[in-house]
């Protein structure tokens, strides 16, 4: 394949350096209420698909409409949910200058008898294209626009996703025609807005949002599963690669719809944004991207995997440029069996790139080459690449077996210092320390494992009952096939006494995670946000430093052998006991100094996000020294990592439906 490199200059755009205003905040003023029982239906081939919308299902300009469904629109109270409690009225905004239609629409009150089929969509009475904006804590973001395509009958227009029963709480949604260009934010030269989305006496957060070219991922919508979910056992890829580069950020990321390689330039200051197109190369990915000390920057693309068939040999190729995008290097990675041995690829992946003295780091998920037992297994390698010829130095082998997550920086004698999470072989939190002399790690956090409940495995031999966690009607038995973490990766972080490491985990009331007779669903118990502090020489001797949680235990493996398992000096930094309504989801971390720690989390409900929570800890004892909940403001992707320049945190996020690339500058008060 020939990859084509492209430095064309696409849009720049000034931009205004001052501090911005004040993000416009609104508040809801219910008029009407009403119960709207979901029996209209959209105009489609199949049973029940009138394309009439009821009076029953509307409220206002609002209204709720079964979709067509395999053979049919259901809306009997077998397939299909019902009864979704509406309130009518409208936002204003808090000068009282701005008003806008908007509903507030409940969680369907009666759940789907058998099993759901139908789902129901928000349908919207408008004579134009209209922007549906949803509000938490006096915050507008646009989350969907409406489209003349398929609308029905009464002037009502669907929106593309606007699916009511997926609601597993209230929401608020504002209606706002597009040809009023409406924004909450300070519009500060070209196509570029601001506003100041929090500040209080601990931090202050100032968002910027850059109009881009492409199909950019959506942060808050991309990737929506939460902790009860079979999709956040996987995860999701990075999609935004911040780095420092002087005199500003670049920002590289990958078109979702054709794939081209996209990098967003902005100065300190925000004075200028600049965006270039890198290179497209159809049906690859944007894998993982950093820059050294000059702005070079360096990115690899995997090739993702085709669909159903015989797995083949992916084609990867690393690039790297210079500071204005020029290409400087481009080279074909093996991926053979003997190689980087990759067959599968895609959006469930994470890698991790880091520069070091001439050398990059690369941390590398995907699904292998069949092997030996005629399984094609997935895992990740630790990488070292030349950076100047960008060719392979050192390939360090696998760093853990069904690896979810990773991350990965330098330490201060320039080695790879890194994390990953394992299911198996091992299974926990793995920190890594690499270089192209070798790799040492060590397990810093682990967790409980569902176990067989017949005492055949599916391999086909019997084991005995595992008599210490039976009990409640549920029989376990001497063997485990659990590819569950109960856990999701965060960051790590040399500081100035030691390594801390930040993960989120599932412990029970007494703060321990490795009772086996609290799994076997994908969430049992509320997720926390912890920490470890290892000493810096952490594959000696006994490496914890940090004072908290100590609990042995195990797990009897595929073939019923009895591994050991052990936390020490586990610190839980939130104490969420309700997994309904309260977890840790999304953990980001950044080294302010050598012994302050910034970490970023999410609020979620089992299924679905809530607030954002920003925390500056001292990194050895775990220690707050500042924490608060900025509400449902800042929400960014699954694992886009946090950057530090000057004194100020980085949070990169992307909005699909304005076609903005967002950047929260976060400062610490």
């Amino acid at each position: 394949m020939r990859f084509a490199f492209i430095s064309a200059l696409l849009m720049i755009t000034p931009i205004a350096a001052d501090s911005p205003a004040a993000l416009i905040k609104f508040r809801f003023e219910a008029t009407e209420s009403k119960t709207l029982p979901g029996n209209s239906a959209e105009k489609s081939k199949g049973h029940g698909c009138s394309g009439e919308i009821k009076s029953e299902d509307q409220i206002g300009d609002f209204a709720v409409v079964s979709h067509f469904y395999q053979n049919a629109c259901y809306t009997d109270a077998n397939y299909s949910h019902k009864n979704y409690h509406a309130e009518y009225g409208a936002a204003v905004s808090s000068d009282g200058a701005q008003r806008f239609p908007a509903v507030r629409i409940h969680p369907p009150a009666s759940r789907a008898a058998k099993f759901l089929a139908s789902r129901h969509f928000g349908y919207f009475r408008t004579a134009e294209e209209t922007g549906i904006y949803q509000l938490d804590a006096g915050a507008l973001s646009k989350a969907y626009k409406t489209s003349a395509a398929g609308s029905l009958p009464g002037g009502y227009q669907k929106a593309e996703g606007f699916n009511l029963s997926e609601l597993d709480q209230p929401r608020i949604y504002v209606f706002i025609p597009a040809s009023q260009n409406f924004s909450a934010y300070q519009k500060i030269g070209g196509d570029t807005e601001a506003a100041r989305i929090f500040a209080d006496t601990t931090f202050s957060v100032d968002k910027y949002r850059l109009s881009v070219k492409g199909k950019i991922f959506d942060s808050a919508r991309g990737f929506t599963a939460g902790p009860e979910s079979h999709q956040a056992i996987y995860g999701h890829s990075r999609s935004f690669f911040a780095t420092p580069t002087p005199g500003g950020v670049t920002v590289v990321w990958q078109d979702e719809q054709n794939g081209d390689v996209y990098a967003s330039r902005v100065t300190d200051g925000f004075a200028l944004h600049r965006q270039q197109k890198l290179t497209s190369v159809a049906g690859h990915m944007l894998a993982a991207a950093t820059a050294d000390d000059a702005g070079n920057l360096y990115y690899i693309l995997v090739e993702k995997s085709q669909g159903s068939g015989m797995p083949s040999t992916r084609r990867v190729a690393a690039f790297k440029t210079d500071a204005d995008g020029k290409s400087l290097k481009r080279t074909s990675l093996d991926a053979s069996a003997k190689g980087l041995n990759i067959t599968g690829f895609g959006n469930s992946y994470l890698c991790s790139l880091a520069y070091s003295n001439g050398r990059l780091g690369l941390i590398l998920s995907r699904t292998m080459h069949r092997s030996a037992d005629g399984l094609n297994h997935q895992g990740a390698i630790a990488v070292v690449l030349d950076a100047t010829t960008l060719a392979v130095v050192k390939n360090l082998g696998q760093t853990s077996g069904h690896s979810f997550g990773n991350f990965l920086t330098t330490d201060s004698a320039g080695k790879f210092l890194g994390i990953d999470l394992g299911d198996n072989y091992p299974r926990g939190v793995h920190l890594h320390r690499f270089d192209e002399a070798g790799r040492e790690g060590k397990i810093v956090y682990t967790f409980k494992t569902e176990h067989g409940t017949s005492a055949r495995s599916p391999a086909g031999r019997s084991y005995p009952v595992y008599a210490e966690i039976s009990g409640g009607g549920k029989t376990y038995y001497q063997w485990s096939n659990d590819n569950r973490t109960y856990s999701e990766i965060g960051g790590v972080h040399e500081m100035q006494d030691g390594i801390a490491v930040f993960f989120a985990g599932e412990p029970d009331a007494a703060g321990k995670a490795l009772n086996n007779a609290r799994a076997g669903d994908n969430h049992n118990d509320a997720r926390n946000l912890g920490m470890v502090f290892v000493k810096k020489d952490f594959p000696s001797g006994d490496p914890i430093l940090s004072k908290g949680i100590q609990e042995t235990g195990g797990f009897y493996s595929f073939g019923g052998t009895f591994s050991q398992q052990e936390n020490k000096g586990i610190i839980w930094l939130t104490r969420y006991t309700d997994k309904n309504n309260h977890n840790v989801s999304r953990v980001k971390t950044a080294a302010l100094d050598g012994s302050r720690v910034f970490v970023v989390h999410e609020v979620w409900t089992a299924g679905s996000y809530s607030s954002t929570q920003l925390t500056v800890l001292h990194a050895a004892t775990g220690a707050a020294y500042k924490s608060v909940n900025i509400g449902p403001v800042l929400q960014l992707g699954w694992h886009d990592d946090l950057l530090v320049k000057d004194g100020q945190v980085y949070a990169v996020s992307g909005n699909g439906v304005d076609g903005k690339l967002e950047i929260a500058v976060i400062s610490v008060r």
